[in-house]
């Protein structure tokens, strides 16, 4: 009798044992709490990327509404250098689409090309310190631009060697930042093209492309091969111009890039119309202006195939 008492003790202990180990297990395997949410910062990003891209693509409308997104959903999460780093994408906006009337609707980012600067300089300011030395890196390069634009627009009487120097001094600090880097590079080749240093704004965008290319920015590989092709062509270099164009067509290309290939047809034509052109040229010439008005055409851009015609018509 004594041994089946013990017998049976021994059994409901290995019972509540077993109980507590399988709640333990149960417990184990209970998802944890999250202790960081991304959501809103995910949805941010893609808005500022995609931003960047209409930017490229001269899709400007689209940009302001990606850039309006990006910057209320950075700002409600406090999140600042996302912050910054959209207002200096608004830099760019505001250089393709300078307006008067700095109230439109259609852009909600803060004032014209200095205050963007300046609320991008505070909102670094506010950033986490490790990234701040970045986001004050970034900034030089735009203001750069900056006052690039101001130049080109007699509002500006910096030199050269002043601009060369801060982009310079900015290469080894975005080394790991391809998208910035470019853009630093792209920088360098319009001032080189402002100063009509062509050999060197040529050099400079295809620093670009090759930084773009590596890191599969379709439509800013696309731009980079139009531009490096605009700086072979003021140079007189027109094979190499035809060369360059003939990349960012490939790109647009792949990119689906309607308006893009359009006006690499029409780069392309602009081109061979360079320096005493032979009948060829200039047949071929009218052939590609014709495939960028059917192009533009095809899209329901009735205005842009309406100046390729008029192209057409004086070329013939």
């Amino acid at each position: 009798m004594k041994n089946r008492n013990v017998f049976r003790n021994i059994i409901f202990a290995g019972l509540v044992f077993c109980g507590m180990m399988l709640l333990m297990s149960g417990c184990s395997s209970a998802p944890k709490r999250q202790m960081v949410y991304t959501d809103i910062t995910q949805r941010a990003y893609e808005n500022y990327e995609k931003a960047n891209g209409a930017i490229t693509r001269g899709e400007l409308d689209k940009a302001a509404k990606y850039l309006e997104d990006a910057y209320a959903q950075a700002v409600s999460i406090d999140k600042n250098d996302l912050v910054c780093k959209i207002l200096l994408s608004g830099v760019s906006y505001r250089i393709k689409n300078p307006v008067v009337d700095l109230s439109e609707k259609s852009f909600a980012l803060p004032g014209d090309i200095d205050t963007l600067i300046s609320e991008a300089k505070i909102a670094a300011a506010f950033a986490e310190e490790k990234s701040q030395p970045l986001l004050d890196s970034i900034i030089r390069v735009y203001e750069c631009r900056a006052r690039l634009f101001k130049a080109q627009n007699g509002l500006d009487a910096s030199t050269n060697s002043e601009i060369q120097k801060t982009l310079d001094a900015e290469v080894k600090n975005l080394s790991k930042e391809p998208y910035y880097l470019a853009f630093l590079y792209r920088t360098k080749g319009d001032w080189s093209n402002f100063l009509m240093n062509y050999g060197a704004a040529a050099d400079a965008y295809k620093e670009a492309a090759d930084i773009h290319t590596k890191n599969r920015y379709l439509f800013e590989i696309a731009y980079d091969w139009y531009l490096c092709a605009g700086s072979y062509s003021k140079a007189g270099k027109k094979v190499q111009a035809m060369e360059s164009i003939g990349n960012a067509l490939k790109y647009d290309r792949d990119a689906e890039n309607v308006c893009g290939i359009a006006q690499d047809y029409m780069a392309a034509a602009h081109i061979l119309c360079k320096n005493n052109p032979t009948e060829d040229e200039k047949q071929q010439a009218v052939f590609y202006a014709e495939r960028a008005a059917s192009i533009y055409k095809s899209a329901g851009l009735l205005e842009e195939a309406d100046t390729c015609i008029a192209w057409i018509n004086e070329n013939k």
